[in-house]
Parts: C-alpha cells; structure tokens; sequence
C-alpha cells in the first residue's frame, strides 16, 4: 500500500521480494534488511554492505568462538523468517583465519536448515582473503587481470592500430592503475 498526503492505494499483496530494475528495489531492500545487525552482540562484529552480510568474532578458543558463531546464525534464521528473507547456501561460508595449520575439529555450523559450508578463502568487496591473510591468492589473480589487460594495451599499442596516446593513458588508467591502487 502507498500514502501520499492524505490520500491511499489499494492494498496488494507481495509474496517476497520485489523487481530488480524497479527504482525503488535497492532503498526498499536495505530498509527491510537494515534491522538483521540487531540480532549480533559483542564479541561477534558484522559488515553489512548492500546484499553482502559478514560477521566475525576473533578468540584464541576456538570452541566459545564456535558455539557464539552458532548462536548468531540461529538468532539470524529467526529473524530471516519473520521478514521474509532466505540466505544462498552457496553463498553462506565460513572461514576460519589462523596462524596455525592445525584447528581443532569443530562441529558444523547451520543457518536456515542447512550447513555453512567451510572454505579457505573469503571475499569481501573485491578482496580474497585466504585463511593465514598472506595475500597470494589475491595478488595472483591481481596479478592474472593486470596481465591480461596489458595484453589489450600491447595489441592497442601497435603503430597500425593508431591508438591515441591520450586514449592509451586513460585504457592504462582505468584498467590496469584503478586495480593496483584499489588494493593497496
């Protein structure tokens, strides 16, 4: 239903969600999904950008981490369920940073009926971040793009394709500099 001033629409009804290209979607979602950092508590911290939800807790015991970590989940799917929302499984992981190669086994972590599948690396806005934080996958994929884009400035560079040079600095700018200064 929408009011202006005084005056109302009819009421219809929204099973779930609402129209990707619709100019209303975007502030319409983070309204409705605003209020999950609610149901997180000291000494988990949370990220929320637009669709992209993580939370972390650090602890030299990774048996309270564990059972705080699984606490939050429940709390979430509670939430998910009055509002609404359902959470991808193949987007749902967890991540475990360490210093050590050894982790204690711990049991699985669950959210909305199905298990938080583990993983080695987590990406958070365009950042890899592998388990032991020392940058190598991120900076080997970099490292992949940037070459591939010089290749396109190798093949634009060639005297009988008559690139233009201020044309040439803006492609190097924007496809190979942007990435490099992005990370760093």
């Amino acid at each position: 239903m929408v009011r202006i001033q005084n005056k109302t629409s009819s009421p219809l009804p929204i099973q779930n969600g609402n129209p990707q290209s619709d100019v209303f979607s975007l502030p319409l979602f983070l309204i409705a999904i605003n209020d999950i950092t609610k149901n997180v508590s000291y000494p988990i911290t949370q990220r929320l950008f637009a669709d992209d939800y993580n939370m972390s807790i650090r602890s030299s015991q990774p048996n309270r981490a564990h059972s705080l970590l699984q606490e939050t989940p429940n709390k979430i799917s509670t939430w998910a369920s009055k509002n609404g929302f359902r959470f991808s499984s193949l987007k749902t992981y967890l991540v475990i940073f360490k210093r050590r190669n050894s982790i204690p086994s711990l049991e699985p972590l669950f959210l909305q009926n199905f298990q938080i599948s583990l993983r080695d690396s987590a990406k958070l806005l365009g950042i890899l971040f592998d388990q032991k934080l020392t940058w190598a996958p991120h900076i080997k994929i970099l490292k992949a793009k940037c070459i591939r884009s010089l290749s396109i400035l190798k093949f634009l560079s060639h005297p009988s394709k008559g690139c233009n040079r201020k044309i040439f600095l803006k492609l190097y700018k924007s496809l190979i500099r942007s990435r490099l200064h992005y990370t760093v």
